[in-house]
């Protein structure tokens, strides 16, 4: 890829994915993409996309994906199909961890991708996270965050393009524990107070999710205070 081409970096808020398009502004124009699939974590995560946006200059792009309860349906008498739909605001209760989503994640950046010509699709998942996170029994590991699945998807993503308009997909953290990708993201200088982990929305994060207590153990492996943490308190105390 050439300097300054331009570059969709999925994008949901947390470490790994502000890490991965910060590994991106010398050499690329990033587009940030954001999918929100009626999760919980939706409207904190995008306030955090957003101040990544404004800090690194760069492109958002906000895509609203269909939650699993509003492509449910029930028979109605007449025997037809009536969509269910999450009655105001109402949010999923389920995690990131949701069956097909990141497939509905990537075929958004493959199209967003040809609309801009890039070269390339960045997605910050770590399958050493994943497996981590799981060993502790925090949550079940994401099938979707494996060598496998990526490798298929992309098999899949390329076999829907001619020859002359492949989209590669870059993992750049596919191999990092999260203590790694921590090091990593202070090499490169990452505002790491921009980032949200916490599977629940509100000013300040949960502290009890698998998200929040993935992110701590990874800052006590390196000694270091979560500088989100230290800001969340600010803001909060600023209300008061």
């Amino acid at each position: 890829m050439s300097v300054n081409e331009p570059v969709v970096v999925l994008v949901s808020g947390g470490i790994n994915s502000l890490v991965a398009a910060m590994g991106t502004l010398d050499t690329h124009d990033p587009h940030l993409l954001y999918c929100d699939h009626g999760h919980r974590a939706a409207d904190a995560e995008l306030r955090g996309v957003r101040r990544m946006s404004e800090a690194f200059c760069a492109k958002l792009h906000v895509v609203k994906l269909p939650s699993p309860a509003e492509i449910s349906s029930v028979q109605s008498p007449a025997g037809r199909g009536e969509p269910v739909r999450s009655p105001g605001n109402e949010r999923s209760p389920v995690g990131r961890h949701v069956a097909g989503v990141k497939l509905a994640m990537l075929g958004v950046a493959q199209q967003l991708a040809r609309r801009l010509n890039a070269g390339s699709i960045v997605c910050g998942a770590s399958q050493e996270c994943a497996e981590a996170e799981c060993e502790r029994g925090r949550e079940s590991a994401d099938p979707q965050s494996t060598h496998v699945f990526f490798h298929a998807a992309t098999t899949a993503m390329q076999m829907g393009l001619s020859a002359k308009l492949r989209v590669e997909l870059d993992l750049p953290l596919m191999d990092l524990c999260r203590a790694d990708i921590l090091r990593a993201g202070l090499r490169l200088g990452v505002p790491f107070d921009l980032s949200w982990s916490c599977h629940e929305s509100g000013e300040r994060p949960c502290g009890g999710c698998g998200g929040c207590k993935a992110r701590a153990a990874a800052f006590d492996a390196l000694g270091l205070d979560d500088p989100a943490l230290q800001v969340s308190r600010a803001r909060t105390a600023g209300h008061n």
